[in-house]
């Protein structure tokens, strides 16, 4: 693979503040262990205009969803937890669940919500029932207390039957309380952040970010707009939210991103993963019926399916993406995107800081004009 010229992934990017009406934006590729581009353009604070700069510190959202997974899966390779096991082997309180899809009556549910099932988002709590379990700690919303109020509560549907975007890896957050007896945000930091030098990643706003947060938008018909700067799926100073909590800098999450791409493998030799717990990762895992759900669900991804908290490429005749079978990554709700793909040894992480953007018409923009980029 030949690195050709940049410049048209340049103009996408001066195209998206420009046109697309995106404030600031920073992008990332890598090609094995190296950078071979970042470019950032616009502004961390329009208003004000303050630029996008190194310093500049962004909400995750759903970005967190593969470190939570990927941290969640070193206790499955420890065999500290199975993925096929009842949820309720470790956390008993989710032993008798109910089940009200809103069309027949409430019901014990006959399927075992298993951990695979977190991680896949086919558990039936979706993100309809973030304000309900916050509400129901009062406030007080330390991380494992605050999911257990899951348990009081019925499934949208029968575990393994459908797919639902939700709480899963909020979860697995607290599985990992209960297996490790540490704060998750403590686990993710001995087995992520620190061995990779992610010195600028975690949950919870510091000093740091206070001064050096980029200001939220939201695009509303094609027009952006200040949004108040806050992450509404963190409850609270002691919720870790695995799904969604937290914050971080390119210059960070390209560490992770490129040990993902290298199968587990950092660039500083830490072994966050096994080779086969990443295969397992981002290899399909929805049945017909879950598959099915999660076409639906509006992400608008034909040609992906999902894995262990991954979207996994599995047709590029119907993605239209120029990334081979088996690329994996996620995105988040103000528009970052990642991809991994240890085919090509191609790492992507491109970070934005407004929701409601197309992200899907972004995103593809994005990976297909990296790989036209490095002649792949």
């Amino acid at each position: 693979m030949k690195v050709r010229d940049f410049h048209l992934l340049e103009a996408l990017m001066r195209d998206f503040t420009e046109k697309r009406d995106i404030p600031g934006v920073d992008l990332t590729v890598a090609v094995g262990y190296d950078i071979v581009y970042r470019f950032q353009t616009g502004y961390a604070d329009r208003a004000n205009r303050k630029p996008i700069t190194d310093n500049t510190q962004y909400f995750l959202y759903s970005a967190s969803k593969p470190i939570t997974c990927a941290a969640v899966l070193r206790l499955v390779e420890r065999g500290d937890i199975d993925l096929a096991a009842p949820l309720s082997d470790y956390l008993p309180e989710f032993a008798n669940l109910t089940v009200d899809n809103g069309t027949d009556a409430p019901h014990p549910a006959n399927n075992p919500l298993t951990v695979r099932d977190l991680f896949c988002m086919t558990n039936g709590y979706s993100y309809e029932y973030s304000a309900k379990i916050a509400a129901m700690q009062g406030g007080n919303c330390a991380t494992l207390p605050t999911v257990l109020q899951l348990a009081k509560l019925p499934l949208r549907f029968e575990p393994h039957t459908a797919y639902a975007y939700g709480l899963g890896h909020d979860i697995l957050a607290a599985l990992a309380e209960r297996v490790t007896g540490k704060k998750y945000r403590d686990y993710l930091a001995e087995v992520v952040f620190e061995p990779l030098g992610m010195t600028r990643t975690h949950m919870h706003p510091n000093a740091f970010d206070r001064e050096n947060l980029a200001q939220l938008y939201r695009m509303t018909d094609g027009v952006t707009h200040e949004e108040k700067t806050v992450n509404t799926f963190i409850f609270g100073d002691e919720y870790d939210s695995g799904g969604a909590g937290i914050i971080s800098c390119p210059e960070d999450y390209i560490k992770f991103a490129m040990t993902m791409t290298g199968r587990g493998l950092s660039k500083n030799g830490y072994r966050l993963l096994l080779p086969e717990t990443v295969e397992l990762m981002r290899k399909p895992h929805l049945n017909q019926a879950e598959f099915a759900a999660f076409n639906s669900f509006g992400c608008n991804l034909p040609g992906y399916s999902y894995g262990l908290g991954v979207r996994t490429h599995i047709d590029p005749s119907r993605s239209g993406r120029l990334s081979p079978v088996g690329e994996f990554g996620w995105d988040g709700a103000a528009g970052a995107f990642t991809s991994f793909d240890p085919e090509n040894s191609i790492t992507i992480y491109y970070a934005q800081h407004v929701i409601g953007t197309p992200h899907a018409v972004n995103h593809k923009d994005i990976l297909n004009t990296v790989y036209r980029a490095l002649g792949v």
